[in-house]
């Protein structure tokens, strides 16, 4: 028995030298891909896919999940037959038309700008679907910038998209709901590093010729523009509009599988039609044609593959671009409307006004719009959110069905109420970044507080800072306390775990070396 005991206590002593060891590593190189890996193994802040419900049975392999999933994904591209064919219309598009672009003189796809991309590349191994190794290529960038450079020149040139390209190995992430079902995935593609340098090239050079054409009310995947932009400017028009009118209403509208279901041939013409050249028209023309895809669940990637006949790839460099471009023109004609107001971050969209008049036209215009151009919207999750005092709950309609009211509504993951006081979003914060307090101190074990104060400040601020710049708190205000009291928790078990006394709030924060919620929502603002 004593020797058992011995036994133990020598396993105990060596597992704490080795979780010391380990911490000690992450201080010394926080941001490195296995320091990350590590915290991220210890915290359990990822899992693979769980088993699925799929007709009544329960599938638990990763072979029959990447089946189901390849089924379930493959639904979602509808290809519309009331405009021409991909084919048909490329044919249609020259090259050579009326914006050439003269390769010989352009630096678009110049040996030196490719090696700048490349060395962009994130420095992990990382995953494509021809296992290409993503450090690997960013170490040998100087190399590889000038057969690429031959390489892209002559696929832009002519139009011709290599097949590997248009190959997609799918990962199903869960967007929300019950996770055994299918159909709360969305399929996120890696695609080919090469071809993401290419799109990234040239989606750079449309965004710098054509900013100034997208929609002033869009937020989402353009430069020093966020989730939290668009709330600011919304909330802040909320405020306004009720000072003045006492009264507001809010719709949001929800896409079905919006990125999904984009259909090709719609695309093309409206990139040509905003004014973008012909050669990039005809080289997305043939990205976007022939296109297929596998699912990989856990480490299993399913060996068949699917054909894609419409959407825009998501996880692909170019699929955020090429939707703002799809949904431009609506929401430029939701602009025309007087008295209407309209936000939106890629396919959320929000219109709100003090008149039920505009609002009304808004709505019609938005369920018109999604018709004609084979977006179908989920009528049953349009949500009507009613502001103001004097508001007089008029009804409106989409698709001749009433839009029901709500309490409460999630936008952009901010959690909106009519008092527009954030206090149910404010307690769901609290208590999530109280979890994730509680799972880093039970998954550490060290007494150094600099390891503490880093894992604080990379898992647990950005929930609680999430948009906290639209808050107007008082410091006496209860829900400051209570945004306030996670840090206080923390810090003072923090302290005690490393042996090192205090004496108030203020001290254990300059122990160790943070400022307090409210100075650094003070400091946003």
């Amino acid at each position: 028995m004593s020797y058992l005991n011995s036994r133990i206590r020598v396993l105990t002593r060596s597992i704490r030298c080795n979780y010391a060891r380990t911490e000690k590593r992450i201080l010394n190189s926080p941001h490195s891909f296995a320091a990350r890996s590590l915290i991220t193994r210890r915290l359990r802040c990822t899992s693979g896919i769980p088993s699925l419900s799929h007709l009544g049975r329960i599938v638990s392999t990763d072979s029959e999940k990447a089946a189901i999933f390849t089924t379930a994904f493959s639904s979602n591209f509808k290809n519309p037959t009331a405009i021409p064919n991909v084919s048909d219309f490329s044919s249609s598009v020259n090259p050579s038309a009326s914006h050439p672009i003269d390769l010989q003189d352009s630096d678009m796809f110049a040996p030196w700008v490719i090696e700048n991309s490349l060395r962009k590349l994130p420095p992990r191994c990382g995953f494509s679907p021809h296992l290409a190794n993503f450090l690997i290529i960013k170490k040998c960038a100087t190399t590889l910038a000038l057969p690429l450079s031959i390489v892209f020149n002559d696929s832009f040139r002519t139009s011709t998209v290599p097949q590997s390209w248009k190959k997609a190995v799918v990962t199903p992430v869960l967007k929300k709901g019950n996770a055994s079902f299918p159909n709360n995935y969305r399929p996120i593609s890696l695609t080919d590093p090469f071809s993401r340098i290419f799109e990234r090239i040239i989606c750079n050079r449309i965004k710098s010729d054509f900013a100034h054409k997208l929609s002033v009310h869009q937020h989402g995947f353009l430069a020093k523009r966020s989730c939290a932009s668009s709330l600011v400017q919304v909330i802040s028009n909320y405020n306004i509009i009720l000072k003045t009118h006492k009264t507001l209403d809010v719709v949001f509208f929800d896409f079905q599988k919006a990125f999904d279901q984009v259909p090709h041939n719609l695309l093309l013409n409206k990139l040509s039609s905003f004014g973008i050249s012909p050669p990039f028209v005809a080289w997305f023309s043939d990205f976007l044609s022939s296109r297929s895809f596998s699912v990989k669940v856990n480490s299993f990637i399913d060996p068949s593959s699917a054909s894609i006949s419409a959407g825009v790839p998501q996880g692909s460099v170019s699929g955020p671009l090429l939707f703002l471009l799809f949904i431009n023109d609506l929401l430029l004609s939701l602009n025309d409307i007087p008295h209407l107001h309209v936000a939106a971050y890629a396919d959320d969209i929000k219109i709100y006004s003090h008149l039920p008049s505009s609002l009304q036209a808004g709505i019609d215009l938005v369920s018109t719009w999604a018709e004609s151009n084979f977006l179908p919207l989920a009528h049953s999750k349009t949500g009507l959110l009613r502001l103001g005092s004097l508001n007089p709950h008029h009804q409106f309609l989409i698709a001749s069905s009433p839009i029901l009211d709500s309490n409460s509504v999630r936008d952009l993951g901010l959690l909106v109420e009519p008092d527009l006081k954030f206090r149910a979003h404010i307690s769901r914060t609290v208590a999530l970044a109280r979890l994730r307090c509680s799972q880093i101190l039970k998954s550490f074990k060290s007494n150094n507080p600099a390891l503490y104060s880093f894992l604080f400040k990379t898992y647990v601020l950005p929930i609680l800072e999430y948009c906290s710049v639209i808050f107007c708190l008082s410091p006496s205000s209860h829900l400051s306390r209570l945004l306030e009291s996670t840090l206080r928790v923390y810090s003072r078990k923090t302290l005690q775990r490393c042996n090192i006394s205090f004496s108030c709030y203020s001290q254990r924060l300059e122990l160790l070396s943070m400022h307090s919620i409210r100075h650094r929502r003070l400091k946003s603002q």
